[in-house]
């Protein structure tokens, strides 16, 4: 069985949409849904319990435990041999539950595993697998000495192919099925160093390091409305600070500040870039 955990935070609507999906094309997999509202404070007419009864498990958060300790409190009440961290921001419309489950059983090397992840459009898909982090493809890039050291550049710059399927480094958070005995490679639960953001590179990378791999499958697809479970206008700034916070635990200080001065070199280049164009619509070039 694979007990699928959601967060829900002030999206009653769309966590709504998420569950509605899954019992619709869930048809081939045996499964669990377990619902974490983590001290959400928006109000609304009906409860998830009045909604959906007993096809979830409701389990209410006296406070905000952040995406990593909301689902490991939903993980404390599986059952599944499974795990399908799943966003309240998707939605199904296929059986890709059943299909990523297979895959994933197929395999006895697994870490992690996420499905295609696609924009409402259904058609341009997200970049939701990734290599680690590299500082000398920052490095070359923010400086522009990309364009020099060609060949440097191309070694680091590494691109997937969404269309298809393939083992990588790390997967977005948002789809992250795995079995659940490999918890034990992070104690027994889920690390919850971060709040928010780069959490799910740390896991991939504990599963990388205890020689798990983790992979992208391309033959089914959920969609995903990036952002909408996020208050947009901070989500850039705490991105960056998780993932300097990932550097100075697992690659050392001096590379986390290096990392931040790019950071800052990069906020410089867009700033400079605006006034640039900001005076030539001023002087009519």
């Amino acid at each position: 069985m694979v007990s699928i955990i959601i967060i829900n935070y002030n999206t009653h609507q769309l966590t709504c949409n998420c569950i509605h999906s899954i019992l619709k094309f869930t048809v081939k997999a045996e499964y669990e849904i377990i619902l974490v509202d983590n001290a959400s404070v928006e109000k609304n007419e009906n409860t998830f319990v009045e909604i959906f009864g007993d096809r979830i498990l409701f389990i209410q958060s006296p406070k905000n435990l952040g995406f990593a300790g909301g689902n490991n409190l939903g993980i404390e009440h599986s059952k599944g041999d499974y795990i399908l961290l799943l966003n309240s921001d998707t939605e199904l419309f296929e059986d890709s539950i059943s299909k990523t489950l297979n895959f994933i059983k197929d395999r006895t090397d697994v870490g992690a595993v996420t499905c295609k992840l696609l924009n409402p459009d259904l058609k341009s898909i997200q970049n939701a697998a990734r290599p680690f982090f590299s500082l000398k493809k920052h490095f070359l890039k923010t400086t522009g000495l990309s364009r020099i050291f060609v060949e440097q550049y191309q070694k680091v710059n590494i691109h997937y192919d969404m269309s298809s399927s393939f083992a990588c480094d790390w997967i977005w958070g948002t789809f992250f099925l795995f079995p659940r005995e490999n918890l034990v490679v992070m104690g027994g639960k889920l690390t919850e160093t971060f709040f928010m953001y780069s959490e799910d590179v740390e896991w991939c990378y504990l599963f990388h390091i205890n020689r798990l791999q983790n992979y992208y499958f391309a033959d089914t697809a959920i969609v995903h409305h990036i952002g909408k479970s996020n208050n947009s206008r901070q989500r850039k700034k705490n991105i960056r600070k998780s993932h300097l916070r990932f550097l100075k635990m697992y690659h050392g200080i001096f590379t986390s500040f290096l990392e931040r001065c790019l950071f800052l070199l990069d906020d410089a280049i867009v700033v400079s870039n605006r006034y640039k164009r900001r005076l030539k619509k001023r002087l009519g070039y």
